[in-house]
């Protein structure tokens, strides 16, 4: 049995220097309040290491996963 799956896809900026950090997570739910309350442990390529609460997240976005097929590729 073939399960539906969400990417959630994150965008912070680095506290230290204002660059771009990704993070995805993934959930049976597309709701974004499930990984907006998530804490994501980051690191800037230049450095600075830390975690960050998915509220904080420039954007968020959902995009549907189909795992099983993805994984077979």
């Amino acid at each position: 049995m073939q399960t539906a799956e969400f990417a959630h896809v994150l965008l912070f900026r680095c506290p230290a220097c204002h660059g771009a950090i990704s993070s995805v997570c993934f959930d049976p739910e597309s709701n974004l309040e499930t990984a907006d309350g998530l804490a994501f442990r980051l690191t800037c390529d230049y450095g600075w290491s830390g975690e960050l609460v998915g509220f904080t997240a420039v954007s968020h976005w959902v995009q549907p996963w189909d795992g099983i097929a993805a994984r077979r590729t």
